[in-house]
């Protein structure tokens, strides 16, 4: 008989993690587990603008595949330590710092603050990195109570840099005519918003 999607065993505010464990919802492996969710969906977002079959659209899709193993390292239903899930993440990492270092050669580096918004694929990108920086939080203050190995919270820094990245990138788009808007603060510490034209080289999806 197929299961049910309510089982009213967390009626009272308690649940149960991958090793079995009775834990109070407000337990960091919850919160963690719950973080990474409002991750993979923020990317889902993201997915669905992005062309099908495209290079940046298959990043994503990995990227959702990891946060489902990394969410089951939190909550112990997956060892933290599992050499696959280890090479891996630190195979991505690298890739997320070359394709980094390759965006910001068309766009140039960042010297300044931005303000999100430029466009809906932009905005969609820096939900997504700012859910992410979430779950950086919430597994630091998990790793004072379980092991975490240290190539997950590398992961998910990188991560959130190329989300970032990702967005600037979008948001100086042809849409937007290569525009980026800037916070620029002055010594008295006030500030204006100036928008940048920049001339952009042929960005690949």
């Amino acid at each position: 008989m197929p299961s049910k999607i309510y089982t009213k065993k967390g009626d009272r505010g308690c649940t149960f993690i991958g090793d079995g464990t009775k834990v109070s919802k407000a337990a960091l492996q919850p919160e963690v587990c719950g973080r990474i969710d409002e991750l993979n969906v923020a990317l889902g977002a993201v997915k669905i603008m992005l062309p099908e079959n495209s290079a940046k659209k298959k990043s994503v899709e990995a990227v959702q595949t990891n946060l489902f193993q990394i969410a089951g390292t939190a909550a112990r239903a997956l060892p933290s330590n599992n050499p696959s899930l280890i090479e891996k993440l630190m195979s991505e990492t690298s890739f997320f710092e070359s394709d980094i270092d390759q965006i910001e050669e068309r766009i140039g580096s960042l010297d300044h603050f931005i303000y999100p918004g430029d466009n809906e694929l932009s905005i969609r990108w820096h939900l997504a990195r700012v859910a992410c920086r979430r779950i950086e939080r919430a597994l630091v203050q998990l790793m004072q109570e379980q092991e975490i190995e240290p190539a997950i919270t590398a992961y998910l820094n990188r991560l959130s840099d190329w989300l970032f990245t990702q967005a600037r990138e979008a948001g100086m788009k042809q849409i937007n005519e290569g525009v980026e808007t800037r916070f620029i603060a002055s010594q008295n510490g006030d500030g204006f918003i100036q928008c940048i034209k920049k001339k952009l080289k042929t960005l690949a999806n």
